[in-house]
């Protein structure tokens, strides 16, 4: 059976192209992704039920030479609303310049549910204010960090969340939590990245005497500050007299550069090559 065609998973979030389609099925979703060839090019799957091995089984023909593949995370097949959740542990700054853009019509999603670690997090009276449902989960109330982070995906899986946006969010994701959400989850952080991760980049910065510091928005994975790379934006670091200054400076352009990536990530296809993120080419 040969036909050119384009099989769309709107669950999964993946599309292909293909030249030719093969009458040979893969024996199992496990036998495909252990071919080298083809290996990472979905997201990592969490445990799946009989009927959705199947259906991936039905979905995934002709591996071999002829096809030409084009997987894609965000393949735009409707024109609904994303929905984001929000994760924060201050004054979430950066949350209430996304949730601003949404309101706003700039990002084109609705933010359904705003978490903070932290009692008194400053930054959940404020998403209260505009109608936002939030929640309060303590992490030290959890015997373990992949517990708490069981409660906080499960929180917001309920509230039908697609996207997570990391705002000052002072914890660490267990790769559970990667996992429930992949390719899903953006962070931002205060240097230009791989420079300067963890803590007080600002101050690191500063200290060492470079010329331009910044920020970056990247894709998180289970590594700290590692993910690939959405956008950075650039800050010199001369025209400030003090590292608060600098901080400040840096600042302002995170809630810019936050807005923008998101913006274009759920506006645009794309993928991953690699660590790179390309955006396709309308088909």
């Amino acid at each position: 059976m040969n036909r050119s065609s384009r099989t769309v998973d709107r669950r999964w979030g993946v599309s292909y192209k293909t030249r030719t389609w093969s009458a040979q099925v893969a024996q199992s979703v496990e036998q495909w992704t252990e071919n080298p060839r083809v290996r990472g090019s979905i997201p990592r799957l969490g445990t799946t039920s009989k009927t959705e091995v199947a259906h991936l089984r039905d979905l995934i023909f002709c591996m071999g030479k002829t096809v030409e593949r084009c997987p894609r995370y965000n393949p735009l097949m409707t024109k609904a609303k994303v929905k984001l959740g929000i994760l924060i542990s201050g004054r979430g700054s950066n949350m209430k310049a996304i949730v601003e853009a949404c309101e706003s019509g700039e990002v084109p999603a609705t933010v359904e549910r705003v978490i903070s670690n932290r009692q008194g997090a400053p930054g959940i009276d404020w998403a209260r204010d505009r109608g936002i449902e939030c929640r309060v989960l303590p992490h030290r109330d959890f015997e373990s960090r992949e517990a708490h982070d069981r409660a906080v995906v499960g929180d917001l899986k309920a509230a039908g969340v697609q996207w997570v946006c990391l705002a000052g969010y002072m914890r660490l994701l267990s790769p559970w939590f990667v996992e429930a959400f992949p390719q899903r989850i953006l962070n931002i952080h205060p240097s230009l990245l791989p420079a300067f991760p963890g803590l007080n980049a600002q101050t690191l910065a500063w200290d060492y005497g470079v010329g331009w510091t910044g920020c970056t928005v990247h894709l998180v994975d289970a590594e700290l500050d590692h993910g690939p790379i959405v956008g950075q934006q650039a800050v010199p670091v001369e025209p400030y007299a003090s590292v608060d200054e600098l901080q400040g400076a840096i600042l302002k352009q995170e809630h810019l550069l936050y807005v923008r990536a998101l913006r274009r990530l759920l506006s645009q296809e794309w993928r991953l090559d690699g660590r790179r993120i390309v955006y396709c080419q309308p088909s």
